[in-house]
């Protein structure tokens, strides 16, 4: 899965081959988004990039024991 800024150019970054053997931590995440958010000249939309090209937008973030979850519409 693959989060960027909605309506702007931004390099695709290519999937790894298992998205679970390449999870992010959220530190990890929130400095791409970070640097994403400047790249996109401040749209700070995120969007996430289905393997089938669907764009879906992030509605949400959860929080739980077991990590944190993009609720998607």
């Amino acid at each position: 899965m693959r989060a960027q800024g909605m309506g702007a150019s931004v390099t695709p970054t290519p999937l790894p081959p298992d998205p679970e053997a390449a999870a992010l931590g959220t530190r990890v995440l929130i400095s791409q988004l970070q640097i994403a958010t400047i790249r996109t000249q401040g749209n700070d939309t995120v969007a996430v990039t289905t393997p089938d090209g669907t764009v879906l937008r992030v509605v949400a973030v959860d929080a739980s024991p077991q990590g944190v979850t993009l609720r998607l519409a």
